[in-house]
């Protein structure tokens, strides 16, 4: 999305982590006036196939 909005005549809206990590020629970041929008993360793994790659990563987001 952000790649079409760098490309011109396109508006997306984005978490705001996106500012801090992104930067494309062409894209703006504006703050959206207004009480904050909490939202979710799902994660979908394979239960039974678990490789180290995956359980790490399971184990940093059971952290956080």
């Amino acid at each position: 999305m952000l790649a079409c909005v760098s490309l011109g005549g396109n508006v997306s809206v984005v978490p705001h982590t996106f500012a801090d990590s992104i930067a494309l020629p062409g894209v703006v970041y504006r703050e959206i006036a207004g009480k904050p929008l909490p939202s979710e993360i799902a994660l979908a793994y394979r239960k039974f196939k678990r490789v180290p790659a995956v359980r790490a990563f399971l184990a940093f987001v059971r952290e956080r």
